[in-house]
C-alpha cells in the first residue's frame, strides 16, 4: 500500500560527491571523506516527525566502481520492512528511481549490470558483524550511520503504523 500520508526528503550535501581523499587510490580508508553528510527527514501530512542527520547516499565502496551506482537526486519509493537477507535489520527496499549512470532500479531494488544483479536497499546501517563499522560504505545503498539510528526510524514508522510492504515515496534532493 502507498502511504500517501508519509513522505521522505533526503538532502545529500553536494560535498558527499568528493568521497576520496586521494583520488588515485581506492580502498575503504581512502573512501572515507565527508562521510555521512546527508539527512533523511520524515513527514506525516507535511509535518516533520523524523530527521537524521548522518546519512550515506554517495556510493563509495571499494571493492568495485560503485560511484555510478549513486541514486540519482530526484524522486524514489520506498518498501519498508523487505526481506532481510544476510542484514540483521530492517530494511527497506529503494525503486522507480534511476542511478546517476541513468540505470533504472526495479520494484524489486535491483538492476541488472553487466550480468550481475544489484539491490538497492535503504535500513542497513552501518554494522558489520554485531558492530558499528563508524563509517558508512555504500555500493548503491542509502545508508544509517549506526545501527541505532536505524532502529529508532523503524520504531518511527511502525508507531505510525506502516507495515510489511508499504510504500514511502521520497525526493533526494542536493542542498
Amino acid at each position: 500500500m502507498i502511504r500517501d500520508d508519509l513522505s521522505i526528503i533526503i538532502e545529500r550535501n553536494k560535498k558527499s560527491y568528493d568521497y576520496k581523499y586521494n583520488s588515485k587510490r581506492n580502498d575503504l580508508a581512502n573512501n572515507s571523506k565527508n562521510n555521512s553528510l546527508d539527512t533523511l527527514i520524515l513527514y506525516q501530512n507535511g509535518k516533520e516527525v523524523f530527521r537524521h542527520k548522518r546519512m550515506q547516499t554517495v556510493s563509495n565502496y571499494n571493492l568495485f566502481d560503485s560511484y555510478d551506482d549513486t541514486i540519482a537526486p530526484g524522486k524514489f519509493k520506498m518498501k519498508h520492512f523487505v526481506e532481510k537477507r544476510a542484514y540483521t535489520e530492517d530494511i527497506h527496499g529503494i525503486f522507480d528511481c534511476y542511478d546517476i549512470e541513468g540505470q533504472y532500479i526495479k520494484e524489486d531494488s535491483t538492476q541488472i549490470d553487466d550480468g550481475i544483479r544489484k539491490g538497492r536497499y535503504l535500513g542497513h546501517s552501518d554494522e558489520h558483524k554485531g558492530k558499528a563499522v563508524g563509517c558508512c560504505y555504500s555500493a548503491g545503498c542509502i545508508m544509517f550511520l549506526g545501527p541505532e539510528n536505524l532502529v529508532a526510524y523503524n520504531k518511527k514508522v511502525r508507531e505510525l503504523g506502516v507495515k510489511d510492504g508499504d510504500v514511502i515515496c521520497g525526493e533526494i534532493r542536493e542542498v
